[in-house]
């Protein structure tokens, strides 16, 4: 379930980072119209000695984990930080 906290914090991660464009930010805010709602299901269950496993996601779900990898690769940090000090 998409809740307002977990949004919150993905708009400001993508707000703030240097890496990443208007577009992110707005397809954040855009989310906020599916607060509350689920958007993946995984169903387990065992059968006969073997495991079976259904999940379903919806196109907003699958937009919200894009964004989140976004905001987790870079985080603000530049990535060859120790090298620039290293060379000064």
């Amino acid at each position: 379930m998409l809740e307002r906290t977990e949004l919150d914090e993905l708009v400001q991660r993508l707000t703030h980072s240097e890496f990443t464009d208007g577009d992110d930010v707005e397809d954040a805010r855009w989310l906020r119209a599916y607060l509350g709602k689920i958007g993946y299901l995984q169903l387990g269950w065992a059968y006969q000695g073997s495991m079976f496993i259904c999940e379903v996601s919806t196109a907003w779900y699958e937009r919200y984990q894009r964004l989140l990898e976004v905001s987790d690769e870079f985080g603000g940090i530049p990535i060859d930080e120790t090298d620039q000090e290293e060379e000064s």
